[in-house]
């Protein structure tokens, strides 16, 4: 069986700063979908949805950059982090 890892935060500026879009994007959408009351119309639910959807590719394709840069420098293993 896999033990998980604690947890651990970021230590590094420079890799928090490049996570910040990707948060920023995440709690955007948190925001939104916490807003998507139950008394709007279907029609109006499926768009609030889609602008969800856009909203979590961007933020994707902004982790998928991220991910990519820290493999550039050494992986995960090198990035400075605190328990």
């Amino acid at each position: 069986m896999h033990q998980s890892q604690p947890a651990r935060e970021i230590a590094d500026e420079a890799t928090k700063t490049l996570f910040t879009p990707v948060l920023n994007t995440l709690d955007w959408v948190d925001g939104l979908l916490a807003d998507a009351r139950d008394d709007r119309t279907p029609e109006r639910k499926a768009s609030w949805l889609g602008w969800a959807e856009r909203w979590l590719q961007f933020a994707g394709k902004e982790l998928d950059a991220v991910t990519e840069l820290v493999q550039k420098y050494g992986g995960p293993k090198k990035v400075r982090t605190i328990k």
